[in-house]
């Protein structure tokens, strides 16, 4: 029977058939794996992405709570130079001539008047105790 040719018969058909499934089935389950290696690569990198957003809202954050306080601060500082104006304004001569000497001495001795103010707080403590 064998005259030199191939001869195909049903069996091949049915092998090559077979094989075309086997190679689908591979490649189906091939590209599962690859999807799921790359689902399970890109969680790291969510999770760096994600972590970089948190680090960026958390500076911009601190940037916008640092100026509401620095704001807050100058506002503070107008208000007290506002105030130490008009308390200057009101108070008779001798008294804010005498205060802007005292302020001039605490400036150049601050150890001195803190160890002053601390022995006051010690004094009124003392006498508060006592009542």
């Amino acid at each position: 029977m064998n005259d030199g040719k191939w001869h195909i018969g049903p069996h091949a058909d049915d092998a090559a058939t077979a094989l075309r499934r086997h190679r689908d089935t591979a490649r189906e389950e091939l590209g599962r794996a690859v999807e799921e290696l790359g689902h399970k690569l890109e969680v790291p990198a969510r999770s760096k992405e994600k972590a970089r957003g948190a680090v960026e809202a958390t500076r911009h954050t601190a940037s916008e709570a640092a100026h509401a306080v620095s704001d807050k601060a100058e506002q503070a500082k107008a208000s007290a130079a506002d105030l130490a104006h008009r308390v200057a304004a009101a108070a008779p001569e001798p008294v804010v001539a005498r205060g802007r000497r005292t302020a001039g001495t605490v400036r150049g001795h601050p150890i001195a008047a803190a160890l002053c103010a601390a022995g006051a707080a010690v004094l009124v403590w003392q006498i508060v105790r006592r009542l």
